[in-house]
């Protein structure tokens, strides 16, 4: 028995060592996102392992031991605190388990895999040190863009990303390169009383030191040069954590995880539209890590935070000064940088280490289950049946990544059918992710204007196209629907089937009301979006309802006047209406905006129509009472050429009913 309880430990140990050290190098071009989905998946298959490894141990030694101190129980709670954000807020519960950024999946599998590096005699920064060689070998290496001018097969095409990083992105690289820095400091200049045992390994830390304060230079000059990912204003990050707290059940359990976009929609004001973010819709995580489990999570999920660090920084002050710079470093960054998987499992390895610091290893909870005969024989029972169960769902839902990853691929090949079908398996494996459904819906809707296309240069069109094109259309609606109904909160959801049902206008019969009606839900969502309202006035312009798009168009220019778009708009309704002197000013706004180039497609255009309504005011006071000189059909087509975001719907000569 001794024996393979031996070979139990020490296989946990292996596993231990291994997911430690691959971790910051993982990744597969097996899913859509190659880095971040797949390290999910190394720590929650990691995470399972260890738990059957327990269960095999319990059912040897008849004994249960485990840490009891307070950084590991304020744990255990803040995940449980994740938990309940989930079941109880959450829109769409299944991505929210397995959201990359702060999803329950990962959170609770990071807090076994270090609760176990705790019980573990693994010198944590021996591992993650030979890990970072050679993620900072990677990053000097792919700096320099050695494959820029190569010919690569499409599957290795991402080789060629100007700022690569086997951490998914270079402000995870530059985070975690930053930590490896200060922790090989400290343990060269203090030898052994902090993060210990290097007297017989200076020259390799002194080598590795200077390789990862190269790696992490060159990193910041990337990130300082089109590297870093636009991360929301700071003070949309406190507006989102202050709004939650005006209803007991988010000030509790806060929006959800995997919501924040619902919320930053909801707080952003009309100053954003005047930032250089404003076409950016939304944000998907705040800017801080702690103020998003504030928002998402609620007060105690934010609570339990606090309590872990004011419980650590407690603990670090019993060692030398220099010893607080770790724990000072990682609150900086959980400060200062939104959630992701790299930043979480810093911080829960550094609480891993400074615990291990305090002597705490060996109060061990012992529960001997020989005396619980009834427990002994359920315990393993239940865990093994939750092994399963967890293991179903994960298999399931990286098939479905993986099924999307093949419709991508076939999409580069240009293979519609393969493009459909990979699309369609993947949902059918796993219904509940909005970004199928989206990707889905406009694939039918892609099929669905193709074949109308087609049959309006035919003079009979046969009935199987016909069809075709009601099924695709059905389709497309049905799947952007689900969209909505996994997450009706989010505006975007709306807005895509706000799409589908614009670009069905002259296809579908009764598409122009759900069109409406969807557009009105996604601006009562986003009211600051000019956006919305400029595509919602498109779409009455494009019904010639002239006065409604007047209204629309206008709101659009009120929230963002320096966008020429909104004036072009809105100059072509005001000329619809008659109103031709204030559609000459409008129209003087959008070529004073694009003056800065006055090259463009769109300069030359605003200039001709400019002189075409000048010439219509000279006309109509010469001639009388003013007459329409353009069609709403051609002012349509040059409402479409200059308006780059507005997609008008595609001309077809054939009409279908919507599904009921």
């Amino acid at each position: 028995m001794d024996y393979y309880h031996n070979l139990i430990r020490q296989t946990k140990s292996y596993l231990l060592v291994s997911v430690l050290f691959l971790f910051p190098l993982f990744f597969l071009p097996f899913t859509q996102e190659f880095f971040n989905t797949n390290k999910l998946y190394l720590l929650s298959i990691a995470a399972l392992l260890l738990i059957v490894l327990t269960t095999l141990e319990i059912i040897l030694t008849k004994r249960i031991r485990f840490p009891n101190n307070p950084i590991e129980i304020l744990k255990f709670f803040f995940v449980l605190s994740i938990g309940l954000s989930v079941l109880l807020v959450s829109p769409n519960k299944f991505q929210a388990l397995l959201n990359q950024n702060m999803g329950f999946v990962g959170l609770s599998s990071l807090a076994i895999i270090t609760f176990y590096l705790r019980k573990s005699d693994i010198v944590i920064m021996k591992v993650l040190s030979v890990s970072s060689l050679f993620l900072s070998l990677t990053a000097i290496f792919f700096f320099f863009q050695p494959f820029q001018k190569t010919d690569l097969p499409v599957y290795l095409d991402f080789l060629k990303n100007t700022h690569f990083a086997l951490l998914g992105r270079p402000l995870d690289l530059g985070i975690f390169l930053g930590f490896m820095v200060i922790v090989q400091s400290i343990q060269i200049f203090l030898s052994g009383d902090f993060f210990a045992e290097i007297k017989h390994q200076v020259y390799f830390q002194l080598i590795l030191l200077g390789l990862n304060i190269v790696a992490l230079s060159l990193t910041i000059y990337s990130l300082l040069h089109g590297g870093m990912d636009p991360m929301s204003p700071f003070r949309y990050a406190w507006y989102a954590a202050i709004e939650i707290l005006k209803n007991p059940t988010t000030a509790l359990f806060g929006i959800g995880i995997d919501n924040y976009a619902s919320i930053f929609s909801k707080v952003k004001d009309v100053l954003y539209n005047s930032s250089s973010l404003w076409q950016i819709q939304s944000f998907n995580v705040s800017r801080s890590t702690i103020l998003n489990v504030l928002t998402e999570a609620g007060v105690f999920g934010f609570g339990f935070l606090l309590l872990i660090i004011l419980t650590t920084f407690k603990a670090v002050l019993r060692e030398p000064k220099i010893a607080l710079l770790p724990i000072a470093y990682i609150i900086l960054i959980v400060t200062l940088f939104p959630p992701s998987l790299t930043v979480f499992l810093l911080f829960f390895l550094t609480l891993t280490i400074i615990d291990e610091q305090q002597k705490h290893k060996r109060n061990l909870l012992d529960v001997n289950l020989a005396n619980y005969p009834i427990l002994y024989i359920v315990l393993p029972v239940i865990i093994f049946v939750f092994i399963a169960i967890a293991g179903f769902f994960l298999s399931k839902t990286y098939i479905a990544e993986f099924q999307f990853k093949q419709a991508i691929d076939a999409l580069t090949r240009n293979d519609s059918k393969e493009l459909y079908e990979k699309q369609r398996q993947a949902i059918i494996t796993n219904p509940f992710i909005e970004r199928f459904r989206i990707n889905f819906s406009q694939t039918n809707l892609l099929i669905a204007n193709t074949y109308a296309q087609k049959i309006s240069q035919q003079k009979d069109p046969s009935p199987q196209d016909r069809q075709t094109i009601t099924q695709a259309i059905q389709a497309a609606i049905e799947e952007a629907k689900s969209a909505v109904s996994l997450n009706p909160q989010k505006a975007s959801n709306w807005e895509n089937l706000a799409i589908i049902y614009r670009n069905l206008l002259n296809m579908a019969q009764g598409s122009d009301a759900w069109a409406v009606s969807s557009y009105q839900r996604a601006i009562l969502l986003d009211p600051q979006n000019s956006q919305y309202r400029l595509s919602l006035g498109g779409v009455y312009y494009s019904l010639g309802n002239y006065d409604d798009a007047l209204r629309f168009f206008e709101q659009a220019v009120a929230l963002k006047p320096d966008w020429s778009n909104a004036h072009y708009n809105f100059a072509w309704a005001l000329y619809q209406k008659g109103n031709y002197q204030r559609a000459i000013e409008e129209m003087q706004s959008v070529v004073l905006l694009l003056q800065n180039n006055k090259k463009s497609d769109d300069y030359k255009k605003a200039q001709e129509d400019l002189k075409a309504f000048k010439y219509k005011v000279s006309s109509t006071q010469d001639s009388g009472p003013p007459q329409e000189s353009f069609s709403p059909a051609t002012s349509e087509a040059k409402l479409k050429e200059l308006d780059l975001p507005l997609v008008l719907p595609s001309t077809s000569e054939s009409s279908f009913d919507l599904p009921e």
